[in-house]
Formats: C-alpha cells, sequence, structure tokens
C-alpha cells in the first residue's frame, strides 16, 4: 500500500532536494571533456548520489545504464567515510590513497573537483594544508576543473559605495535582539567572534551578527530545554568553527590561478532556505524591517566553476 507524507515531511524532502540542486549547481555547467567527479568533503555522501540518480544528469546519458561520470568521494572524518560507503559511494580519506588504491594513472585533466560547504571548514581547521592542496590541484595534479559552493558573505557596501543600507542603531538593535533570544548562543558566540575591538566598527560588528545568524539555523529549541550544560556541550563545537574562514582568505589572497583557469560562473546569492528561517525566527521580535534588509540586500553563499585553460 502506497503510504502518503504529512505536509511536514513533504516540506523536509522539498527542501532537501532544493539544497541538493543548489550544491549540484556546476554538474550542467561542466565541459564534455570532464568524467570524473571528486567530491571532496563529501560526508556521507548525499550529494554523490543524488548526482548520480537526480535529473540533473537528464540528457547527458539517456542512452547508458551507467552513471553519465565517474563519482569519488574524498574524506578524511572515518564514520562519514563509511556511511558513504554503506550508500554506495566510492569514498577514500585522501587524494593519495585514491591514486594507491585505484593502482593506475589518472587523468586529472579529465577531472572536476568539488568543495561544497567543505572549504570554510578546511580553512578553518588547517588553513595551510588546505591552501597546499588547493595549489597542488591546479599546479601538480592539474585538475579540468574546480567547483566552488560555499557560504561567503557579501553586503552593500563590497559592490557600491552604499555604506549606510543599514545604521549603527539598527545593528545594535539586531544584537540585542539576538541575545535575547538566544542567550546562552550568543554569550559564547561573542567570546569568540566579537571582541571589544570591533564593537564601534558597524560593518565589522553586523559582518559577525549575520555569521551567528548563519549558525543559529541550528540551534533547535526542543533539545534539552532543561539543561544548559547540554546545550552549551553541543553548541561549542558549531560556535566556534569560523564559517568566514574560507571568504577571509580568498578576499586577502585569492589562491586560484586565473592564468590557468577560466572562471566559467561566478555567483554571489542568498539561499532562500535561510529567509524563512530567519522569519520564522526573529519575526516579531521588533526587527521585522532589519530581517527585511538583510533578506533583501545581503548575500550568504558563493558558487564558482573555474575549468581550466588548454594548454596550461
Amino acid at each position: 500500500m502506497k503510504q502518503t507524507l504529512n505536509l511536514g515531511q513533504n516540506n523536509y524532502l522539498k527542501e532537501l532536494r532544493s539544497q541538493l540542486i543548489d550544491k549540484a549547481f556546476f554538474v550542467e555547467k561542466l565541459p564534455p571533456n570532464i568524467t570524473t567527479i571528486i567530491d571532496y568533503g563529501c560526508s556521507d555522501g548525499t550529494l554523490l548520489n543524488f548526482i548520480k540518480t537526480s535529473d540533473v544528469l537528464k540528457g547527458k546519458n539517456e542512452d547508458s545504464i551507467y552513471p553519465a561520470y565517474y563519482l569519488i568521494g574524498i574524506e578524511s572524518d572515518d564514520a562519514f567515510r563509511n556511511s558513504a560507503k554503506s550508500h554506495n559511494v566510492k569514498a577514500y580519506k585522501n587524494l593519495e590513497e585514491f591514486f594507491q588504491k585505484t593502482k593506475k594513472y589518472y587523468d586529472m585533466g579529465k577531472t572536476c573537483v568539488n568543495f561544497s560547504s567543505s572549504l570554510h571548514e578546511m580553512f578553518y581547521e588547517d588553513k595551510y594544508e588546505t591552501i597546499g592542496l588547493l595549489r597542488r590541484l591546479q599546479d601538480e595534479y592539474k585538475v579540468g576543473a574546480i567547483s566552488i559552493r560555499d557560504m561567503f558573505l557579501e553586503f552593500p557596501w563590497d559592490t557600491s559605495t552604499d555604506r549606510n543600507f543599514i545604521n549603527y542603531t539598527e545593528t545594535v538593535g539586531l544584537m540585542r535582539t539576538l541575545m535575547e533570544c538566544y542567550p546562552l548562543h550568543f554569550g559564547l558566540f561573542i567570546q569568540k567572534h566579537i571582541p571589544s575591538t570591533i564593537m564601534p566598527d558597524k560593518d565589522k560588528l553586523f559582518m559577525q551578527l549575520i555569521h551567528f545568524m548563519l549558525k543559529c539555523i541550528y540551534i533547535r529549541s526542543d533539545e534539552y530545554p532543561e539543561d544548559q550544560f547540554k546545550i552549551l556541550l553541543k553548541w561549542e563545537k558549531e560556535c566556534f568553527e569560523n564559517y568566514l574562514a574560507f571568504q577571509e582568505y580568498f578576499r586577502e589572497h585569492n589562491n586560484l590561478d586565473y592564468n590557468k583557469y577560466n572562471v566559467i560562473w561566478n555567483l554571489n546569492y542568498s539561499l532562500p532556505y535561510l529567509h524563512r528561517v530567519w522569519k520564522d525566527k526573529f519575526y516579531n521580535c521588533g526587527i521585522d524591517g532589519i530581517i527585511d534588509k538583510i533578506c533583501c540586500f545581503v548575500k550568504t553563499h558563493k558558487q564558482m566553476l573555474l575549468v581550466r585553460k588548454p594548454y596550461t
């Protein structure tokens, strides 16, 4: 007998699919010489399985029973890697293990290495190792394409002279509301990310408040309602991780070699999902106008696809 999903389950599945489509943006943009996709930081392999089975490949492989691409996952976390393998994903601890176990020369020039919501974690955990990896991909492995999708804040003052779309009074009002809504979580966040030295700087303060808002989508009010220690313990890792680590490095140094790669896609945008969550959490808290401004003018993510130039 066919089961029917209730409305909550149906909305969840729609949301999950929309996010996977967003993460798989690069697939339909890849040049025809690309035959392999390596998802670096593949977690449990959900994105690779989505690429293999969904209609993002429609038209690419209609006459074949085989996947249109050779799909590989790289995942350093043992538990996630084992989970990916249990979902029929070929997953390896690192590129070196992949090369060793395939036991053959591998043409990285026909490979796209994808970083989907992983670079910010990698930069936070080991910036110099990540910088080295990006250099090796471009200079040593000479990969055919690099795809990036990650959190990347962009404000009106980044692209124009408009520095006053939100003023200092509104910024302080937003901070006060966040503090009132999540006193434990925000208190710990301030200790890590908002030193007293940036308080007078409206732009830097506002950026960190959006940083917190990106994190607070993971706060569930129904978890440990009476146990503050468990709340802080669960929040600590999420709180301390710097979501903006990749963004900060990219803007200061940008380790991508545009002499060797063409940028065929570069988009700063916001996820509609975030807008829905923020409005659900903060509407009717006295800052509806500020939330509307944030949803209209603040970009939260970046999609980027680089394809290697011929003969480089």
